[in-house]
C-alpha cells in the first residue's frame, strides 16, 4: 500500500491575502501623495498607477513602484503618453530602485506576506503621523 504524501505549504501568497496587500499599497500611495493627484492634483477618483507592472512579484508592493493619479491621467497620461509619463516620473521617483529590485529577485508569488504587510502598515501609520 503506498503512502499519501503529505502537501507542504508553498508558501505563495493566495489571492486574498494579494487583494489586501494590494488594498493597502494603494491606501499608502494616496496618502503619501496627500491624497492628491501627483500630476494635475485634483482630488477627485484617486487611483494608484503601477510604474512597473504588477505582473512583477518583485516590485509589485514596492512604494518607489507607485504614483497617485487622477482617473483622467492615469489613463490618458500614464498609459497613453509612455515616453512622457517615463521622464516625468523619472523626475520624481528613484526608479532604478525598481530595477534593481527585479534584477535581484525572482518573478514569483512566494512573498513574505506578514513582512510586507507589517511594512506597508508602518509606512501608512508614519505618513498618517
Amino acid at each position: 500500500m503506498k503512502k499519501k504524501r503529505v502537501k507542504r505549504p508553498t508558501g505563495k501568497l493566495t489571492r486574498d491575502q494579494i487583494k489586501n496587500l494590494d488594498t493597502l499599497w494603494r491606501d499608502v500611495v494616496i496618502a503619501r501623495a496627500n491624497g492628491q493627484c501627483e500630476h494635475c492634483l485634483s482630488t477627485k477618483v484617486l487611483q494608484a498607477h503601477h510604474i512597473q507592472s504588477r505582473f512583477y512579484y518583485q516590485t509589485r508592493w514596492l512604494l518607489e513602484n507607485g504614483a497617485c493619479l487622477c482617473r483622467g491621467c492615469h489613463y490618458t497620461f500614464a498609459h497613453r503618453d509612455f515616453l512622457g509619463f517615463y521622464f516625468w516620473i523619472r523626475e520624481r521617483r528613484n526608479v532604478s530602485t525598481i530595477w534593481t529590485a527585479m534584477k535581484s529577485q525572482p518573478n514569483t508569488k512566494n512573498r513574505d506576506y506578514q513582512g510586507i504587510r507589517l511594512y506597508l502598515e508602518q509606512q501608512l501609520k508614519n505618513i498618517r503621523g
